[in-house]
């Protein structure tokens, strides 16, 4: 959206939490012509964007709301190009960190992520559930270290956060430095993740930083 020239505004939001009219000041507010969104909107806020003119778009969600147009990814190949990006970089022990059981989301990204491998019997695949919570990719990481991986996959970008925190906290072991080159968000959300990661050195600090480099010039 950059690349053609839209100015972007972006908003973060806690587990749990609605999009309101309290989240997007009002004089921000009048500027925009369109919201994609991963938060459910309140029935007020959705009003509001259309009495605006406002677009609302639902990314990867469906809530049935009439007056909201849905887009979503092709999670399973998302799994296959991390899978790809794997192979390609020589990893032979790789950690992945599943969402909760029966979530739609996590099966298909997974479930692309491990048929890419199923015949390359040299490739060992370790798994922990992270239930797509921060804290849960935090201790995914903190055990899947242990297994000597060199690559991991997160099935979300929440989860990823928290792999990332625990490798940023534990960067002074090889292996997880060797790691941080190697995390691979899935798919087009997934790689956007890493690419705008690479611009935050106080979030990440700025040898992950630098090494998330290199995603700059997928998609």
């Amino acid at each position: 959206l950059r690349m053609s020239g839209y100015r972007i505004l972006l908003i973060t939001t806690d587990d749990g939490e609605e999009l309101d009219n309290n989240l997007i000041q009002p004089y921000l507010k009048e500027r925009l012509v369109a919201i994609v969104s991963a938060t459910k909107p309140t029935d007020t806020f959705v009003e509001n964007c259309l009495s605006k003119q406002i677009q609302l778009i639902a990314f990867n969600r469906n809530w049935k709301i009439p007056t909201l147009s849905s887009v979503a990814c092709d999670h399973r190949y998302g799994g296959e190009a991390a899978a790809e990006h794997f192979i390609t970089n020589g990893h032979i022990n790789i950690g992945i960190v599943e969402g909760p059981t029966g979530s739609f989301v996590s099966n298909e990204r997974c479930k692309g992520f491990k048929n890419h491998f199923k015949n390359l019997n040299k490739i060992k695949l370790f798994h922990e559930i992270g239930n797509f919570t921060y804290e849960g990719g935090f201790e995914s990481a903190k055990k899947l270290l242990k297994k000597n991986i060199t690559a991991l996959f997160c099935a979300d970008d929440t989860m990823a956060f928290g792999c990332l925190d625990y490798i940023k906290e534990n960067n002074s072991l090889n292996e997880e430095q060797k790691l941080c080159n190697s995390i691979q968000e899935m798919g087009t959300t997934f790689i956007k993740l890493g690419q705008f990661l690479s611009t935050r050195p106080d979030i990440i600090g700025s040898e992950i930083a630098k090494k998330l480099e290199s995603l700059q010039d997928k998609l």
